[in-house]
């Protein structure tokens, strides 16, 4: 059976919300990828993280650049598969305390406040609960989490 490539292939990047933004951050991306593939491919901004799989699933869109966890999401809800795994050097998360603190070993953190980025990201949320499970603390039970994006080093120095 023969097929036929489509003309045009609709791109969203789940944890970029907006066209500027897309437009921006991926627009080198958008034009490598359509003269390597010979297909017109267009921009589709998404609301949230995870509006990309009902997108999926009506057809609106055809490629997700999507992160980790989003792409739990996608496979369970939509079906997807990963085309193509991209491999960041130096990425990873760290987990801080001030200065002078007396806290040297995570499982010193069993009745803290933990601030972290955001619900589902992979390096702000996921990996370092990992982290903190791994050194025996519960994080339903040890210690409270709060999410605060790109606040979490403000909060941080205000904490006495």
């Amino acid at each position: 059976m023969a097929m036929t490539a489509p003309k045009k292939l609709k791109f969203a990047v789940t944890d970029v919300v907006g066209i500027k933004d897309l437009q921006r951050d991926y627009e080198v991306f958008r034009t490598t990828l359509e003269e390597i593939l010979g297909i017109e491919i267009e921009f589709f901004p998404v609301k949230n993280s995870t509006a990309a799989a009902p997108a999926m699933l009506s057809g609106e869109v055809d490629i997700v650049f999507a992160g980790p966890s989003e792409y739990l999401i996608l496979n369970a809800r939509a079906k997807a598969i990963p085309i193509i795994a991209i491999e960041r050097s130096n990425y990873h998360s760290i987990i801080v305390v001030r200065a002078g603190s007396p806290i040297k070993l995570l499982a010193q953190l069993k009745g803290k406040t933990i601030a972290m980025r955001k619900i589902g990201s992979t390096s702000g949320h996921l990996a370092p609960t990992k982290l903190l499970i791994d050194a025996g603390l519960d994080p339903k039970t040890d210690f409270k989490t709060v999410m605060l994006d790109d606040k979490g080093v403000q909060a941080l120095k205000k904490v006495r």
